[in-house]
């Protein structure tokens, strides 16, 4: 399947994942992290396979990408079914506090979110953004999925963001960054 065709395919993720390989194609050979890998049982429409995504894009137009999951399952089946992807297994906070290299993509989609409770989702990400933070440069993409439009059913007129980018939208907000996108996935260019 072709990296267009596997798009095509991530539903209400497509206009996000078609903004990230425009901005991954101004760099020769980008770099890519990315937080929670493939799981075993993850789908296009459900989840938006961003793990085997990001594998063809460097498969085809070169540069670097890394995933990393606290699940040993998921890293497992990432690297089985992901040749391209540099692995890891462990939490991801620590792992992008001591992270080397200088980012171009980094993609935020780790901690499962409920939205019942979506604070600890939405603390995690922004620890995450935080240790990550000196690695990201001007022109730095940063994506976090899995962010909704929600009512309650007390007030079904009024519509509220939520989201595992909730903290992350307050912070960038504060340093005067605005999102570039809104969508299931939020997007911000330092």
């Amino acid at each position: 399947m072709t990296l267009d065709e596997m798009i095509s395919k991530t539903d209400k993720r497509k206009a996000g994942f078609t903004l990230m390989m425009e901005h991954l194609d101004k760099f020769e050979n980008p770099f890519i992290v990315e937080t929670g890998s493939i799981r075993p049982e993850s789908t296009y429409e459900g989840d938006g396979m961003s793990t085997l995504i990001f594998d063809e894009y460097v498969r085809t137009h070169g540069g670097t990408f890394y995933s990393v999951d606290i699940n040993p399952d998921n890293t497992a089946f990432a690297k089985s079914h992901c040749p391209n992807t540099n692995v890891h297994t462990g939490d991801s906070v620590p792992f992008l506090y001591e992270f080397k290299e200088q980012i171009d993509l980094l993609y935020l989609d780790s901690y499962d979110f409920d939205l019942k409770n979506f604070h600890p989702s939405a603390f995690h990400h922004i620890k995450e953004l935080l240790a990550a933070f000196p690695k990201l440069k001007k022109g730095s993409m940063i994506v976090i999925d899995d962010n909704f439009l929600v009512t309650t059913e007390q007030d079904t007129e009024n519509v509220f963001e939520a989201g595992k980018g909730t903290y992350v939208k307050e912070f960038m907000d504060n340093i005067g960054n605005q999102r570039r996108f809104i969508g299931h996935q939020w997007i911000w260019i330092l």
